[in-house]
């Protein structure tokens, strides 16, 4: 009988994509880049890479996500649950 990774317990197939998701976020970009001055044509300035601040963290979490949300209806739901769920939580502002 053939199975595939969606036959799996929700349980067991939402550790499996939150440790796929900690992994991604591991190896992405955690800084933002930009240069330090457009050049105007016909001159000869140099230009320099600098770093411009950290990534939030929810942005990360976000894009450590994109490739999980690609694959099938299910794991796109579970996904944005997962990246939803800590940025509802870390922006929630009560209103009483």
């Amino acid at each position: 009988m053939a199975c595939n990774i969606d036959c799996l317990p929700y349980e067991l197939l939402s550790s499996i994509l939150h440790e796929t998701s900690a992994l991604n976020a591991q190896d992405a970009a955690t800084y933002t880049y930009g240069l330090s001055q457009a050049p105007e044509p016909l001159q000869n300035v140099p230009v320099q890479k600098v770093v411009r601040g950290r990534v939030p963290p929810d942005v990360l979490l976000w894009k450590a996500t994109e490739s999980i949300r690609q694959v099938s209806s299910m794991w796109h739901d579970w996904a944005l649950e997962h990246a939803l769920k800590e940025l509802y939580i870390r922006r929630w502002r009560g209103s009483e």
